[in-house]
């Protein structure tokens, strides 16, 4: 796994989450109308259990964890790190962090993600969608061989995760509100990379309580 490769890729992901159609809207402020003249209800009922505010606040991706945690957790020196927010243009629903040093890869780090629901309420489960189908479905190795790959269920991670070690992704998500996942370019075996992206989950989560 290349990590420019995986940079570039992610930020093509970005950009086509946010490039929605412009709206106009209607005197009704829950309607809009979009340029090819459909109406989009633009709000659920807040009493559905799965229902999310399209207001949520998005955290800084690149607040959730410290160079120092970095370094501690990696075993690398934390002056050697380099923060990079990978955002892009487009961060309205989702927000990401670099981590990178002079490792045994190539631009060696960490990529760390906070996401939330970029349809809203045309699919509230989304979030719950988007974990459990990296096991049911998998997803496209563009790094590497190109072929799927099936992600693995994690217990005790949020409400639902998913990971891969050969991907080096672990995703979990807290109710339908947020995704969040940690990705890893390094050399590592399973065992050091599961307790590495529980170590900085636990820290991820304390910082958005």
């Amino acid at each position: 796994m290349k990590f420019i490769q995986f940079t570039l890729v992610f930020a093509t992901l970005l950009l086509s989450i946010g490039c929605g159609p412009d709206t106009k809207e209607k005197s009704d402020s829950n309607i809009q109308v979009s340029d090819d003249g459909k109406t989009v209800i633009t709000k659920a009922d807040p009493n559905a259990p799965d229902f999310v505010p399209s207001n949520l606040p998005l955290p800084d991706a690149c607040t959730l964890v410290t160079a120092a945690d970095v370094a501690k957790i990696m075993n690398v020196d934390a002056g050697d790190i380099e923060i990079k927010d990978g955002s892009g243009r487009s961060s309205a629903h989702s927000r990401a962090c670099f981590f990178k040093w002079i490792g045994e890869r190539p631009n060696a780090g960490i990529l760390v993600q906070v996401q939330k629901n970029p349809v809203g309420d045309e699919f509230p489960g989304w979030a719950t969608s988007f974990v459990e189908s990296k096991r049911s479905m998998g997803e496209s190795d563009f790094t590497g061989s190109g072929e799927n790959v099936k992600y693995k269920k994690l217990e005790g991670l949020g409400d639902d995760a998913s990971y891969s070690y050969e991907m080096g992704k672990y995703i979990w998500r807290t109710g339908n509100d947020y995704v969040y996942m940690v990705a890893f370019n390094e050399e590592m075996t399973a065992p050091q990379q599961l307790k590495a992206a529980k170590d900085f989950a636990s820290i991820i989560m304390s910082n958005v309580d």
